[in-house]
């Protein structure tokens, strides 16, 4: 085999590799659907492309939205920290999508439009109709905290919007909350690419962690 026929193949096997491993990074709407209509684990009581939102969350619960942030306020009766662990509960259903944004920005890549709507296709199954969740914005530790702080809230505000605009999912079911570096997935490696994720959490009510 001569030397071009080699290279040839070399190139495209590599082609292929990468081809496949980029459909496989995609998270189907099927699985999606599965963890998220799990059960809540038992817990001890303790204490849209070009989109560029300028919202940081709120200090104390870390919600983006502030008119959803006093909504929760008055529906929950809880505040500040309290209104935090009374949505972001470590024992319900959860996952990390890995969506795609322009680097430094809340904009969405087309590889990220497409695991949204993936989640979109998801969140229409019947064992999650009509049910709310947390969409939790976070970053590496690249940058200071109030960056990554608004770039976390920016970017679950951008998919909020995406999944509204595009398939009519109801803003209010949506919370969306930035948590900058604050929970890193990859705590060993703080600026590891895993920990630059949208986590969504199904929202039970009156649960606390």
């Amino acid at each position: 085999m001569n030397i071009k026929k080699c290279a040839f193949l070399l190139l495209t096997t590599s082609f292929i590799s990468s081809h496949l491993l980029a459909q496989t990074a995609q998270i189907s709407p099927g699985s999606i659907a599965d963890t998220l209509s799990g059960p809540v684990q038992d817990a001890s009581p303790s204490l849209t492309r070009g989109f560029k939102p300028r919202a940081n969350p709120d200090a104390a619960t870390k919600v983006c939205d502030p008119n959803l942030n006093v909504a929760l306020l008055e529906k929950t009766g809880t505040k500040g920290e309290a209104l935090t662990r009374t949505l972001y509960v470590e024992a319900v259903p959860k996952i990390d999508l890995d969506i795609s944004f322009k680097k430094g920005e809340a904009t969405l890549l087309p590889a990220g439009e497409k695991q949204l709507d993936s989640l979109a296709i998801a969140l229409k199954d019947s064992r999650l109709a009509g049910q709310s969740f947390v969409v939790a914005g976070h970053t590496d530790a690249e940058g200071g905290v109030d960056y990554n702080d608004r770039l976390s809230c920016e970017r679950a505000l951008s998919a909020r919007k995406y999944l509204h605009d595009k398939y009519g999912i109801n803003d209010n079911s949506l919370i969306p909350m930035g948590f900058g570096f604050s929970k890193l997935k990859n705590s060993d490696d703080k600026f590891s690419e895993v920990n630059r994720r949208v986590e969504i959490r199904k929202y039970v009510p009156n649960m606390a962690n």
